[in-house]
């Protein structure tokens, strides 16, 4: 952490919460990165992607929640704060890539594998639902000029 900050350069820090950590107390470690920015995304299932490690990892609701308000507080460089995202809130919000390539889209909850090439033919408004993505916190100003180091 320290070696980024003293190259400007700006850290955004992500964290799927799951059975093995929902119950952690990650605050005294998020304030010694200080990242820029900080995501906490509950365990979402990713059909035909992470099906055996869902049912093993996923969260409740009411765990994340209480993730949520345990973390809640913390205030990262800048004064930003973490940004919390519930599987409601990215259904229909991102693109994904394969590995192969291939565009996983998740809109209305269901993943289909959509070949890249297509992507060339759509609008993204054809591919992510764009109320969500700004919803869910997904704009972020990432210039250095905007953040105080």
């Amino acid at each position: 952490s320290k070696a980024v900050q003293e190259n400007g350069i700006m850290l955004k820090l992500n964290t799927v919460v799951t059975r093995a950590n929902h119950s952690e107390m990650m605050s005294p470690l998020i304030e010694k990165i200080s990242p820029d920015r900080w995501k906490a995304f509950q365990c979402l299932h990713i059909e035909g992607q992470n099906d055996v490690a869902h049912r093993r990892l996923s969260v409740t609701d009411d765990e994340f929640e209480l993730f949520v308000q345990n973390h809640r507080k913390i205030i990262l460089k800048g004064g930003n704060r973490p940004v919390f995202e519930r599987c409601k809130d990215m259904i229909g919000s991102y693109l994904m890539l394969s590995p192969c390539g291939n565009l996983i889209q998740n809109y209305n909850g269901h993943y289909v594998m959509v070949p890249f090439q297509a992507f060339k033919d759509h609008e993204i408004d054809d591919l992510v639902d764009v109320g969500s993505f700004i919803r869910r916190g997904g704009e972020y100003d990432w210039s250095a000029r905007n953040h105080s180091g």
